[in-house]
């Protein structure tokens, strides 16, 4: 009977173990559960941050590349004007069929100007002057007084790689 009972008692031991290893296997899963969630979770947040990140970074990238090409352009512009007539912060804004060349003009003289003519010349990229039909395009103000400052917009059809003079004259 003792070989019974030693045998009862292993069983029962071993029975005991293997339950406990269950019990503690089964807690370990659920526990890697609960991780396996909050690392999923961390993961999606993680995701459309960058989805995010993605979208702005493609946003200012197509912002960075019309930024270069007007730079580019504006790089090109070569202007020449009277010594009392300032020409500043021009701009270039590129359309399907046309381009506005825009900027200010300030009188930085002591006499005022009654009338003033805003050329823009275009040139090919081979440095001849492009045909325009009829007069070149141009803008024209009025009455300009001195440290007085106006805007002005020229439009006109542009070709890539043409070059834009800008060049003022004013009537005193």
């Amino acid at each position: 009977m003792n070989r019974k009972l030693i045998a009862i008692v292993l069983v029962c031991l071993l029975i005991g173990i293997l339950v406990g290893f269950a019990i503690g296997f089964t807690s370990k899963i659920q526990s890697f559960f609960v991780e396996y969630g909050a690392l999923n979770t961390r993961y999606n947040e993680l995701k459309t941050d960058y989805d995010n990140l993605n979208a702005t970074y493609n946003q200012l990238n197509t912002t960075y590349n019309e930024l270069q090409a007007n730079y580019t352009l504006l790089k090109s512009v070569k202007y020449t004007f009277d010594s009392s007539i300032q020409i500043s912060d021009l701009t270039i804004d590129v359309g399907y069929w046309s381009a506005y060349v825009k900027g200010n003009v300030t009188n930085i003289g002591t006499t005022p100007i009654k009338s003033l003519y805003i050329f823009a010349f275009q040139y090919n990229p081979d440095g001849s002057l492009h045909e325009t039909y009829g007069s070149p395009d141009y803008e024209f103000l009025e009455n300009l007084y001195p440290n007085e400052t106006l805007p002005f917009e020229i439009c006109f059809s542009t070709v890539e790689g043409q070059i834009f003079k800008i060049f003022a004259v004013g009537n005193y």
